[in-house]
């Protein structure tokens, strides 16, 4: 059976850090933590862990997401090398501090691929990512945010195992400005990354710069490629001229952070370009199905009030592009 090394990119997580190594302890064989720069007291808590468990803690200044996440593999395949054990017989488990990992089966699974998908959960969305790596392969992490890990993968059932993710971790307070940082940067050093461009109009809509995010969304359309990412754009322009009030209230309305693009493709994701067919997004938004209606599914009586009126704002929008198509 292969070995499991954990992986984990921490900042920060002095409340939550004990909890996500426990729950991984009874899979894998080592630790290795990487801080990027934490001023409470993750580094005394992983060391004093350490002290009791294989493994090591490791350093790097923080730069972005793809790039220390890579460091935080680099040096884990080092420890790995260090230890003489075998890297194509080794997974590298990819996980934060504020997630818990849920073993199933795992230990008794054959494993022969190079990496795979585990299913993820976060309240009420679920999706898999890719969260275990072999470590004979040269894996580098893609994206200052919203990153992504760079080879081939396959998916492993949830009753292999899953993971927790709790969303508590201890660099979340300032999320969307960080983000909305890190990919303006990250435009201008790659200016027609059409990634880049997608979720930064995302971020911007989290931050309510609504008419930042329907420039933004528009200029992702205009760029090309990427059905998935384009149809969003097409949901968002139901009301003629790009960047009126009623498209605003369309994007105001369409959901919260990263779960309303999932909300949105679901509901968007045919090539309407009609009047009709964007009409139907709208319809679709307002009852629930995507956008606003998802996102107050899943939060407080309180955040269900705040949604309810941007779908309001929604239903605005769909009345005044049914009075402009008679």
């Amino acid at each position: 059976m292969p070995r499991f090394i954990l992986i984990l990119m921490v900042r920060n997580e002095e409340r939550i850090l004990t909890r996500c190594l426990e729950a991984a302890m009874g899979v894998v064989d080592a630790v290795c933590i990487h801080d990027t720069g934490s001023t409470d007291r993750t580094l005394e808590l992983a060391r004093t862990f350490l002290e009791t468990h294989p493994g090591c803690l490791t350093e790097s200044v923080w730069s972005d997401f793809g790039t220390n996440r890579t460091n935080s593999f680099t040096t884990a395949k080092a420890f790995v090398q260090e230890q003489g054990w075998d890297l194509t017989d080794t997974y590298g488990l990819l996980l934060d501090g504020d997630m818990v990992f849920n073993p199933g089966s795992l230990k008794e699974t054959p494993l022969t691929e190079i990496g795979y998908t585990i299913l993820q959960s976060a309240g009420a969305l679920e999706y898999p990512n890719c969260r275990l790596v072999r470590m004979d392969y040269t894996w580098v992490c893609r994206g200052v945010t919203h990153e992504y890990w760079d080879g081939p993968t396959s998916p492993l059932p949830k009753s292999v195992c899953w993971i927790d993710d709790r969303n508590d971790g201890g660099c979340k307070s300032d999320k969307f400005t960080r983000d909305a940082r890190l990919l303006e940067q990250g435009l201008k050093d790659e200016p027609e990354n059409v990634r880049y461009m997608f979720y930064l109009a995302q971020t911007y809509h989290s931050l309510a710069r609504f008419k930042d995010s329907i420039a933004m969304y528009t200029k992702r359309y205009e760029a090309g490629g990427w059905d998935e990412l384009r149809a969003v754009d097409q949901g968002l322009r139901p009301c003629g001229a790009r960047g009126d009030a009623a498209e605003e209230d369309v994007v105001a309305g369409s959901g919260r952070g990263e779960g309303g693009a999932g909300g949105i493709w679901q509901a968007a994701g045919r090539p309407w370009g009609d009047a009709g067919g964007n009409r139907r997004w709208l319809r679709l938004a307002h009852r629930g199905r995507s956008g606003a209606g998802a996102w107050a599914g899943r939060r407080s009586r309180q955040a269900r009030a705040r949604a309810g009126h941007r779908s309001r704002r929604v239903a605005r929008a769909l009345r005044r592009a049914d009075d402009r198509d008679r």
